[in-house]
């Protein structure tokens, strides 16, 4: 088997639009907080900004049950060529909406709605597009193409800082909206690509004779995915999300610095990501991801510790190859996890659930540090998330077909 280059872009571009949207909003969360709520609150409205960008992964696991179901029933590319429209519109809106000092309190409620749908949109997108570009995947090479997936992420993530710092020097008050606008170019292209890109073989030979019904038998399964995919959402969103808000709002740098210090993880993980990957089509996935868990449960602590003492390329690079270790390996797995009749339901919604978990982790991180008045403090999420995915992977070991190669 031989995934074909139409299969391989349609996939990468909807995760590259997915990223590029979500960390666009990331980038304008200053000037955002200002423009769409009250200017007498900046610093509530910054936090309640960074609050609107988590909502969106509350959001996630609706779109996961649905557009999962959809990927079951009607074909994984049916689904994801509706997604990759639902994700593009909501940033488009964004882009055009009036402002706190022209529609009130009108304008932070539009923002909520529009990240409610992006993140039912991608909550149906990014597992499902992993799925398929597996099932279309020699064996031999999943890992390798799930990190090429993942890499994708820190791409799109990139062209979004680069699209902020274009719309920062022109010194046009209104420049931000055309970031915003560019998003339905690439979401025309995906959907154009993804519309004409053959169906997943395995979904065809079992379409038939699907069930699409979840049992108490699973649960070891899913028990398994939802602890992995929080640990990989708090390694990722740490150096790409978390970094840029608390060296701005915590430490007062400036937004090019902080650009900076998220342009580095994002280049780091778009290099190092793919040889992650090759590793693990060597070495085994199973094994880097337990390696990666008992690493982040050692060295979390250092990272943070770091990070507050201006160490900063250190914590960026260390929270960067950690999550290379498990980044390249989540879509591998889930395809072992779950038979093809229920794959796209199952594996997205476990995925999302935990996603969500991990996710939230820059929202946790400003919260716990506001609570205990510690920049360590946030580090002790991250271990529990580590010691959760050891406390599963040991527990199921006999018990589960994962841990059996």
């Amino acid at each position: 088997m031989k995934i074909t280059t139409r299969a391989l872009l349609s996939t990468l571009i909807g995760n590259t639009l997915e990223y590029y949207d979500f960390l666009l909003f990331v980038q304008f969360t200053h000037l955002l907080s200002h423009l769409f709520f009250p200017p007498s609150q900046a610093k509530l409205a910054a936090f309640m900004t960074l609050g609107i960008f988590s909502v969106s992964f509350i959001a996630r696991p609706i779109g996961a049950y649905i557009f999962g179901r959809l990927g079951d029933t009607k074909g994984r590319k049916y689904s994801l060529s509706i997604t990759i429209i639902w994700i593009t519109l909501p940033t488009f809106f964004i882009g055009c909406m009036p402002t706190f000092s022209q529609i009130g309190f009108y304008a932070p409620l539009g923002l909520i709605i529009c990240r409610i749908i992006q993140g039912i949109a991608v909550g149906g997108e990014y597992c499902n597009a992993g799925i398929f570009l597996m099932e279309s995947s020699p064996p031999q090479k999943r890992c390798f193409y799930s990190s090429l997936l993942t890499a994708s992420g820190s791409l799109g993530s990139l062209l979004a800082l680069m699209a902020a710092y274009l719309c920062t020097v022109t010194n046009n008050p209104s420049s931000w909206r055309f970031a915003f606008l560019l998003s339905p170019l690439l979401g025309f292209l995906g959907y154009q690509l993804r519309k004409n890109t053959s169906e997943s073989s395995a979904f065809l030979k079992f379409s038939a004779q699907s069930t699409n019904q979840l049992s108490l038998k699973d649960y070891p399964s899913i028990l398994l995915a939802i602890s992995t995919a929080a640990l990989i959402g708090a390694l990722i969103w740490v150096p790409t999300t978390y970094t840029q808000f608390y060296l701005q709002q915590i430490k007062g740098q400036a937004h090019a610095t902080a650009s900076f210090y998220t342009a580095f993880a994002l280049l780091s993980h778009l290099i190092l990501s793919p040889i992650g990957g090759l590793l693990s089509d060597k070495w085994g996935y199973k094994k880097m991801m337990f390696l990666g868990s008992i690493i982040c449960i050692i060295f979390a602590c250092p990272l943070y510790y770091c990070l507050a003492n201006n160490q900063i390329i250190v914590a960026q690079l260390g929270f960067i190859l950690l999550s290379c270790l498990f980044g390249g390996n989540i879509h591998a797995m889930l395809v072992e996890l779950f038979p093809v009749d229920k794959r796209c339901t199952t594996a997205s919604l476990c995925f999302m659930l935990g996603s969500s978990i991990g996710s939230i982790t820059p929202f946790i991180s400003v919260f716990l540090i506001k609570t205990f008045g510690n920049p360590i403090a946030p580090s002790f999420y991250m271990i529990f998330l580590a010691l959760q995915w050891v406390f599963w992977a040991r527990y199921l070991k006999q018990q589960h077909p994962l841990a059996k190669s």
